[in-house]
């Protein structure tokens, strides 16, 4: 059974997306010629009755000339305890963001780099399982130590550990866009080309590329 965020979620951007056709004075069966896709699936939409995927709101979008966060309720509301939790370790998130190349105080040693990768490999497990509540606890602590270590690393260690902060951005890019912060998600996707400049690993350079191939697209640019 759905979720009753899954369906307000799919109800509202079905609304967002039926205002913006009449806006624009295209019928159902316009839009759909588009945004090739099927006037029966527009109607579905509109409707909430089937779900928006995020390929069918970034056509929307393109086709009518709107942004993308004008679809989509964003960030998505929060409607129980577990949603309300999920999104509670996106402020600090949001910090690491912003301080991503600021040198941490000398106060602390950063954890041996074994027990980050372990945690690097939990983190994208997370993400591949969609375990948005245990990822979204995981990933600031994470990302502030990583910063902490790559700022005493030196040499190949150091490169190592850029790749591993490299992957912990894209789990946290893929967490922030599911939550609905797309300003975070496009961040996320600046901070991962950093990292993967940084790596010397020159396929996590052209993850990079693909990530900014996705974000041009899903922005509708």
């Amino acid at each position: 059974m759905e979720s009753v965020m899954t369906m307000t979620q799919e109800s509202g951007v079905g609304d967002k997306v039926r205002v913006a056709r009449k806006l624009a004075g295209w019928s159902q069966e316009r839009l759909a010629r588009e945004a090739n896709f099927s006037a029966s699936l527009v109607r579905k939409v509109e409707r909430g009755r089937a779900p928006a995927s995020p390929a069918f709101v970034a056509a929307c979008a393109r086709a009518l000339r709107v942004n993308l966060a004008d679809l989509l309720e964003q960030p998505y509301p929060r409607q129980t305890r577990d949603e309300q939790q999920v999104h509670a370790g996106v402020p600090e998130i949001r910090r690491e963001l912003a301080a991503y190349k600021i040198e941490p105080d000398g106060a602390m040693n950063a954890r041996p780099e074994r027990e980050l990768a372990a945690d690097v490999a939990r983190a994208s497990a997370m993400r591949h399982s969609v375990n948005l509540g245990d990822l979204g606890t995981l990933l600031p602590g994470l990302l502030a130590d990583l910063r902490l270590a790559w700022h005493s690393a030196s040499g190949a260690k150091r490169e190592r550990l850029f790749g591993l902060l490299a992957e912990v951005f894209a789990a946290t890019g893929q967490l922030v866009y599911k939550l609905g912060y797309i300003d975070l998600s496009s961040l996320c996707v600046e901070r991962y080309e950093w990292a993967a400049a940084q790596s010397g690993d020159q396929l996590a350079v052209l993850a990079g590329d693909y990530q900014r191939a996705g974000e041009l697209i899903g922005t509708a640019e």
